[in-house]
């Protein structure tokens, strides 16, 4: 009985839901009936989202095979080679760039070890329906219909095309796995973003302490600046400018300082790990004959290339030269959204 006595409620509130799921979709077919009743401001809202959608759907699109390309080559490099290699190459990394992306490198540890599996998994399912999706893209991008030599696609307008891409989507994914694989990485991300704060408090304290005491200084100087230049009508944006300032300063000036003590500690710790690996991966294929335990040339090699790796961090002042600027930009991008992200998201 006391069973049946807790599960009347559940059913009572499922119960409440599906009604309200209901009333919600006849008020919603009522509305769609009634197309003469569109408020004004919703159609100047579509005219102003629609060419927006159709670029971002462009260049979604455009990039999306090239990411899913460079995930596949890279799972399948990772999964070919030695574990010892890929520790070697890490530590490589983490020796000559761990100070460039402190943020990256911590969240690639916190993900490693922290439901990095479960993530995994759901990003390998969202790789598989963005596949699905760009196969049946191109078999779309193919089809004549009426026979005349000339894609369809090729004959439509840019509202056409997005519509038709659209449901191409819709049909095409599969919104369970989607749903499921975007909260398994949602639900990782969260448990990064929550770990990152704490590894870097002094960081965003520091950060935030700028801001706060900058604030003031920037008011005086550039708020004149503002107030002459910006029309009267447009005003109320001069106080969030000044916000967004100061905050992007404070953040660059705090992270940079971080950067260069990340560049020491991860120099010296990425150098003894790529030194370590390699002893251990020329041992296995019986290169040489050292136990690590009994030699110094581990360390050897692993301070020297500590040194080295801070040496050469110095000298490109924490930032990237060309051609590397553009082969790591992904890095870059995802090392900058981290910093907004562990800095000033509450």
């Amino acid at each position: 009985q006391p069973s049946r006595a807790m599960a009347e409620p559940v059913l009572t509130s499922t119960r409440r839901q599906e009604k309200e799921r209901a009333s919600l979709m006849q008020l919603a077919k009522s509305q769609s009936s009634r197309p003469n009743e569109i408020p004004e401001w919703v159609k100047t809202l579509k005219l102003q989202i629609v060419p927006i959608m159709e670029k971002a759907m462009e260049i979604s699109f455009f990039i999306a095979p090239y990411i899913r390309d460079a995930y596949v080559q890279v799972r399948a490099v990772y999964v070919l080679l030695p574990t010892t290699a890929i520790r070697m190459i890490y530590g490589l990394g983490v020796c000559f760039f761990g100070g460039m992306f402190p943020l990256t490198i911590a969240a690639f540890e916190t993900f490693r070890v922290s439901g990095g599996e479960r993530a995994l998994t759901s990003l390998n399912m969202l790789v598989d329906d963005l596949t699905q999706v760009h196969v049946a893209n191109v078999e779309d991008n193919k089809k004549d219909e009426d026979g005349d030599g000339v894609a369809d696609v090729k004959q439509i307008t840019s509202q056409q095309l997005m519509s038709r891409k659209l449901n191409l989507i819709l049909r095409t994914a599969n919104p369970e796995r989607l749903t499921q694989s975007l909260y398994g990485i949602s639900q990782a991300m969260a448990g990064v973003i929550a770990t990152l704060k704490l590894q870097f408090a002094k960081t965003m304290s520091l950060a935030v302490s700028i801001s706060d005491n900058i604030r003031k200084p920037a008011v005086a100087f550039l708020a004149p600046f503002l107030i002459y230049t910006v029309p009267p009508e447009h005003h109320q944006w001069i106080n969030p400018i000044l916000d967004l300032t100061c905050k992007f300063l404070a953040m660059t000036l705090a992270w940079y300082l971080t950067r260069i003590i990340s560049a020491v500690h991860s120099a010296i710790i990425g150098g003894l790990a790529a030194s370590r690996a390699c002893i251990q991966l020329l041992n296995d294929r019986r290169l040489i004959n050292l136990d690590a335990d009994k030699t110094m040339i581990d360390e050897y090699a692993g301070w020297s290339l500590a040194a080295l790796g801070i040496l050469y961090q110095l000298g490109q002042g924490m930032q990237l030269s060309f051609p590397l600027n553009i082969l790591l930009f992904p890095l870059s991008f995802v090392e900058v959204s981290l910093q907004w992200a562990v800095t000033f998201m509450k």
